[in-house]
């Protein structure tokens, strides 16, 4: 599961028009999007300023871990790239945190039955996550970075607490391709 969030939103909604402020993050989200796609990550929905993405559900690899990975790292760079694009002090506010968590789901009919979704323990923990890290950051649980570590070098950051959980996990962050 892949959980990532703009930071500041709030303050950038505050500021624009809301039509800039739905141009602006339509085109985030079309780019955003295509590098989930790019790894073949299912877009599960989007929420506010917010999207949650499937890795291994309804299509699954051995290196799910792994595309997700270098979906969140490809976010956080087409991100820049698109802040180098957009006008002062609005550009400089498009910063984006990504949790990824690696579990058990359910996956299949939500809602009315119409929609595709997923829900499990696993998915609160990547939002969490992506709450506990810092802004241009990628922050993954252990058993993520157990499943990854051969292809990326992680660095911990000990173990957080996360909201509504009763103990605390180890997470990991700054990755760098280790291939």
């Amino acid at each position: 599961m892949l959980f990532a969030d703009v930071v500041g939103f709030t303050s950038l909604a505050e500021r624009l028009d809301p039509e800039e402020l739905r141009s602006l993050m339509m085109g985030c989200f079309q780019t955003l999007a295509e590098e989930i796609r790019h790894y073949d990550g299912f877009i599960e929905k989007f929420i506010g300023d917010a999207i949650l993405a499937v890795f291994g559900a309804p299509v699954a690899h051995e290196d799910d871990p792994e595309r997700a990975v270098r979906a969140a790292l490809g976010m956080q760079a087409r991100l820049q790239q698109l802040r180098a694009g957009v006008d002062g002090s609005t550009g400089g506010a498009l910063t984006m945190r990504i949790g990824i968590n690696t579990g058990l789901v359910v996956a299949g009919a939500v809602g009315e039955g119409k929609d595709y979704g997923v829900v499990g323990d696993t998915v609160n923990v990547a939002a969490r996550l992506q709450q506990t890290g810092a802004p241009g950051k990628v922050t993954v649980s252990e058993e993520t970075h157990r499943l990854i570590r051969k292809a990326f070098e992680g660095h911990p950051i000990g173990a957080v607490t996360l909201k509504g959980k009763t103990e605390p996990i180890q997470a990991f962050e700054r990755f760098l391709d280790g291939k």
